[in-house]
């Protein structure tokens, strides 16, 4: 195994040298599946070229420039991962997959600002599949233009349903990925489906990867975000801090607020290195002019920590679990029982002043 490794690896430095091109230079680089016959039984010469193969789909996956050899546990993954997308595809017409919705709370009144939309798929014999194994289903299915187009009608549909049982939810975040930025049908589509619930512009959050703005090659990305913001939906950055992107992306992509990795919420009460990190993440948003969302609170202590260092909203677990459609309808209708003002989101110019208020804890979905 370690000299079937240093071949691979003395491949891929070959591979790496530069050339040039007409005028310009390119670097390649190379991803390395391989097979060791001794890891098969009775192998046969078509089996070990099938278990390369298939070695070599894992390493592309998990590229650039990667390595992976055959096993037989590996080999369960890849057969499994397989079949998912031979699925997904009917998972989607089936509405097998569905939104969760998550809510989003001002810090210091408690009042809800948002819900975002999960992808959550329940398998008819294998029950909840993980979106980290029905995500690349999708991808390798060439799905995710649809998935993300389901996604956004059932987010506003939710909305357009909430607003006729006044409850007031003013945004629903939805996750477009690197597939979707690039499409250049997406501004349309995104118009016309809010059309079709007959919702402002500025009811949707787009939420995107650091890792997706941080790999916009030819700058259809930037359109698109651009063409949004214009639009008046708002730009979200999903999962920042965990090293993606600059901050010029901030100004290039139009973004509107950030969402902090959880990685740096957990323990934030009791560490004081996850303070001075949060205090320098939301220094640099104020510098900016950009609003800062915590994701990941779980813990009462947590929110008073990220209440003390004036971050403005929260998302959690602390707050409640991602939920049904059903059951994001019980709980907001049992959140909107307390005694709160009543702020009116279908302006998002309004000058309602939100109350300062304490606002009581509510149980989370299981």
């Amino acid at each position: 195994l370690e000299d079937a490794m240093l071949v691979a690896a003395r491949l891929q430095s070959s591979l790496s040298a530069p050339i040039a091109l007409a005028n310009a230079t390119v670097y390649l680089s190379a991803s390395v599946g391989f097979c060791l016959s001794d890891r098969l039984d009775a192998p046969t010469s078509a089996d070990i070229l099938q278990c390369a193969s298939n070695a070599l789909i894992r390493a592309q996956r998990a590229g650039p420039a990667a390595i992976r050899s055959h096993s037989e546990v590996a080999a369960a993954d890849l057969d499994r991962q397989n079949e998912l997308t031979k699925d997904v595809a009917g998972a989607l017409a089936d509405h097998q997959i569905a939104a969760f919705f998550q809510p989003q709370i001002a810090t210091d009144t408690r009042v809800i600002t948002g819900v975002e939309g999960l992808a959550r798929w329940h398998h008819p014999t294998k029950g909840m599949i993980s979106p980290g194994l029905f995500l690349p289903a999708c991808q390798d299915a060439g799905l995710m233009c649809a998935l993300g187009q389901h996604m956004m009608e059932q987010g506003f549909h939710a909305l357009a349903t909430w607003d006729a049982l006044d409850l007031h939810v003013p945004t629903v975040g939805i996750n477009f990925s690197t597939t979707e930025l690039g499409d250049h049908t997406l501004v349309e589509r995104v118009t016309d489906t809010l059309a079709q619930y007959n919702l402002a512009p500025h009811r949707l959050s787009v939420e995107v990867l650091e890792s997706v703005v941080a790999d916009d090659g030819d700058g259809i990305i930037i359109q698109n975000l651009s063409a949004l913001s214009k639009l008046g939906c708002q730009i979200d950055l999903d999962d920042f801090g965990t090293g993606h992107a600059s901050i010029t992306n901030i100004r290039r992509f139009s973004i509107e607020r950030i969402k902090i990795d959880r990685s740096f919420i957990t323990g934030v009460d009791e560490d004081k290195d996850q303070r001075d990190m949060v205090a320098a993440i939301l220094t640099m948003a104020e510098r900016l002019g950009v609003q800062a969302l915590a994701e990941g609170v779980e813990t009462q202590g947590e929110e008073r920590a990220l209440q003390s260092l004036g971050v403005a909203f929260l998302q959690g677990f602390g707050i409640a679990h991602p939920m049904s459609m059903q059951d994001a309808t019980d709980w907001l209708r049992t959140y909107s029982t307390t005694d709160v003002q009543k702020v009116d989101f279908s302006n998002p110019t309004s000058d309602q002043q939100e109350p300062d208020i304490e606002m009581p804890r509510r149980a989370s979905s299981p």
